[in-house]
């Protein structure tokens, strides 16, 4: 059974400066993680978390769509067995900034290494199970993830574009 996790939001922000901070390595790191990122077809990168017990660090990805400012998708992978999700950023412009839609399309067991995306340090419901040192290896419901996805697209995304922090 396949899950998604989707999301709209608008910024007060130019089509272009919103595209580097999620097409663009200082920008994703910035408000999402450390990585390697380089916004080309075919590019291999990886995101890189705080390790946590039982947790692989890295997550691995492949940008599989680029239609710059546009369109953006990438592969992700947090351990070599499991299976890949999809990542998928539309941009719009619209009338005094830009309309991002953010698809995350997974499997649902792929949810749960999915979350390892979320920082122990943000305020959600995987940060208080990894606190109280639950198992991790536990599936994750979409619904998690989704208000983890909604946390960095309404709280630590518009900081960074609003702080113009990127290059």
């Amino acid at each position: 059974m396949q899950q998604r996790v989707n999301l709209d939001v608008v910024y007060s922000h130019p089509p272009d400066r919103v595209w580097r901070a999620i097409a663009n390595r200082q920008g994703l790191a910035a408000w999402l993680m450390d990585n390697d990122f380089e916004p080309r077809l075919g590019h291999r990168f990886r995101f890189q978390t705080q390790p946590l017990p039982g947790w692989k660090r890295e997550i691995n990805c492949e940008v599989i769509e680029l239609d710059e400012p546009k369109r953006l998708a990438y592969t992700w992978r947090e351990t070599a067995t499991s299976q890949s999700s999809i990542v998928t950023w539309t941009l719009e412009p619209v009338e005094g900034g830009t309309r991002v839609r953010l698809e995350h399309r997974a499997m649902a067991a792929t949810f749960a290494l999915a979350t390892s995306l979320l920082s122990p340090s943000s305020p959600n419901l995987f940060s208080q199970r990894w606190e109280k040192g639950s198992n991790l290896s536990q599936e994750v419901p979409p619904s998690e993830i989704q208000h983890e996805w909604h946390y960095r697209l309404n709280s630590k995304l518009p900081e960074v574009l609003a702080k113009g922090v990127m290059i």
